[in-house]
Formats: C-alpha cells, sequence, structure tokens
C-alpha cells in the first residue's frame, strides 16, 4: 500500500485526523473466496488490507467479485469477515450491475446465509 510504505501507520493516521476523516473505508479486496489456495495473490492483499484496517482503525473493507458459486462464497464471505473481525474492522460486500451479484437481493441473500456479525452489505449511494 503506497500511502503507508510513504508515511507509516502513524503518519497515515495524522493526516488522517489532521482533515477530520473520521470514517475510513479501505478497498479494494477481490478474488476473496480463493483463500487457502496456496501463493494465491490474493491472500498478500487480503493480509495488507486488514493489517492497514487494524491499524488506522478502518470502519471496513471492501469486496467485490466476478465469478459465483454461492456455497462456496457463503462459506469464504463467512471466514473473511471472521477475520475481519479479529482485525477489529469487517467486511462490505458491494453489489454491482457488471459483476455476478448485481442486485440488493443477490447480495443480503450471500451476507444472511454466511450469517456474520462481521460481513454486511454496502449500498454505495452517490
Amino acid at each position: 500500500m503506497p500511502a503507508l510504505d510513504q508515511y507509516g501507520v502513524r503518519g497515515l493516521r495524522a493526516l488522517l485526523d489532521d482533515n477530520a476523516m473520521v470514517d475510513l473505508e479501505l478497498e479494494l479486496l477481490t478474488d476473496w473466496w480463493t483463500d487457502g489456495s496456496a501463493g494465491h495473490p490474493s491472500n498478500e492483499i487480503r493480509r495488507d488490507l486488514l493489517d492497514a484496517a487494524e491499524a488506522l482503525g478502518a470502519h471496513h473493507v471492501k469486496i467485490s467479485g466476478d465469478p459465483w458459486n454461492p456455497d462456496r462464497w457463503i462459506t469464504e464471505f463467512g471466514a473473511l469477515a471472521t477475520d475481519a473481525a479479529d482485525a477489529g474492522t469487517r467486511v462490505a460486500l458491494e453489489f454491482l450491475p457488471w459483476s455476478n451479484i448485481r442486485t440488493v437481493h443477490d447480495g443480503l441473500r450471500l451476507v444472511e446465509a454466511a450469517d456474520s456479525p462481521a460481513g454486511g452489505l454496502l449500498i454505495d449511494w452517490p
């Protein structure tokens, strides 16, 4: 994460505080359903985002994705939400019209089935 590399956690937190940034969202994790696949690039991004969220006090980490395997996504979303809770944050699934989670209903089905208090649905409002 370039900003963390340049400023460090304390420096970045100070910049956020100096500019009255109270709600912090980190993005974007894709391929989050592949956790456990040894050496998969998303594993490093996942660790980096959750570490940054913990260090900076982010409200949530935004996720999205394209392939759709409902049973696997429910399991992996629940596991990711557990990891997020361990880092003191949450995960927010953003539904997008060009992805396989196109509607609020699709997103709600996944989030409700995963049944994790650290996972939710993000509705991005203009």
